[in-house]
């Protein structure tokens, strides 16, 4: 028994280290200024994640997270560029008292593209029947800014799935997506003039859902089911959709949490 105790330590210990030498390596190419590096570095993350459960499986799933949460301007999402230097020069007295200065801004090159790879990667492990299924995982989307969108079909069944204060733009599709975790927030979520969101066949269980106080553009487009597929919780008749474009009231009662 002792001598089982022994190696079953030691296989632990081994796989721990494994993991973290890993993850350690995926992170190291996420961070890496070459917009290649950083797409094989989600690739790698998912594989760590795919090989791993539990906490181990939610800290790959975070990181994805977390990246796409970063700081980001479309202008220069696909822009090549990795350095911008302004110099600005302040007149003195004379020429010799003249002094300059230099402002340095560090781009993530072509981040579009990677932050595009996250969210195949993310759809890919959310559909039904997926080899490696992320779905009992918690998504953290808030604030993210999303560049067109398939999620269809997908499958959030952990604890929290949060697009707070998210901002959606381009074709952005939850078309038979099924949401039955503990909590699902769309809360101050943003979407841009030519957004396209559809929501048709969705379908929403679960204790909390929220869509309160959406930021919605003149131009955006949604499309909903006529009633809720799913419970809905705390959606009653005549509550659904969430919150229309043409009626400012329904922007701040479409929250609810079922008993």
């Amino acid at each position: 028994m002792v001598a089982l105790t022994v190696a079953y330590r030691k296989q632990r210990a081994v796989e721990q280290g494994r993991f973290v030498e890993r993850f350690g390596a995926a992170a190291a190419q996420l961070g890496s200024p070459d917009a290649a590096v950083r797409i094989a570095g989600v690739y790698a993350m998912a594989a760590v994640a795919d090989e791993s459960s539990g906490s181990r499986r939610q800290q790959c799933v975070d990181v994805l997270c977390g990246y796409l949460r970063l700081p980001y301007s479309p202008e220069q999402g696909k822009n090549h560029q990795s350095k911008l230097v302004r110099k600005h020069t302040s007149p003195g007295g004379s020429d010799a008292s003249a002094s300059e200065t230099e402002e340095h801004f560090e781009y993530r090159q072509d981040d579009s593209e990677v932050r595009k790879t996250i969210c195949r990667v993310v759809h890919q492990h959310l559909l039904e029947g997926a080899d490696a299924s992320w779905s009992t995982c918690d998504f953290d989307f808030t604030g993210v800014y999303f560049e067109g969108l398939d999620f269809e079909r997908v499958l959030f069944s952990g604890k929290r799935t949060d697009f707070d204060g998210a901002s959606f733009n381009g074709n952005v599709s939850f078309v038979g997506a099924k949401f039955s975790g503990d909590s699902l927030s769309f809360a101050e979520a943003h979407f841009g003039p030519s957004s396209r969101v559809e929501f048709s066949r969705a379908e929403f269980h679960g204790g909390k859902l929220s869509f309160i106080r959406p930021d919605i553009e003149d131009g955006a487009h949604f499309e909903w089911d006529e009633q809720p597929a799913g419970t809905a919780p705390g959606f009653g008749p005549g509550e659904w959709p969430p919150f229309n474009p043409q009626s400012e009231s329904s922007a701040e009662s479409s929250e609810s949490v079922s008993s």
